[in-house]
């Protein structure tokens, strides 16, 4: 079974959705996919992987494997809220300054961070 396949059966589970509900609903022939599932061919049209891409708003290269960033991959994993969420905190300038520092940041990092933003809460008087 291909990379494809298993990246479109990944979506199609996350949806809560069949793999032929999917091709009615994003217009793309079954068949196609049953070929790909059992090896008869090994991509789809660029036209069905379109519309699969468009179907699910993901990246044509999430789906073909086509070295997606981590930042890629993690948005396909997340619930349309959550990405919504983020979108809206990547729009804030200074939420887009703490996310390029945080990409490289360590689990340690992380903790010293948020010892500091403690104590100059406690220090401060402020509080959520």
């Amino acid at each position: 079974m291909s990379e494809l396949y298993n990246n479109i059966e990944i979506l199609c589970k996350q949806k809560g959705i069949s793999i032929t509900t999917m091709c009615k609903e994003a217009h793309v022939s079954r068949g196609s996919l049953t070929d790909l599932k059992s090896g008869r061919s090994k991509l789809l049209s660029t036209e069905a992987i379109t519309k699969i891409a468009n179907y699910f708003d993901v990246e044509i290269s999430w789906l073909m494997n086509i070295e997606p960033s981590s930042a890629e991959k993690a948005m396909v994993l997340f619930d349309d809220d959550t990405r919504e969420i983020l979108d809206t905190l990547r729009k804030r300038p200074e939420m887009r300054t703490l996310f390029k520092v945080a990409r490289d940041a360590t689990k340690e990092d992380i903790e010293t961070a948020s010892d500091i933003i403690e104590r100059f809460k406690k220090g401060s008087g402020y509080s959520d």
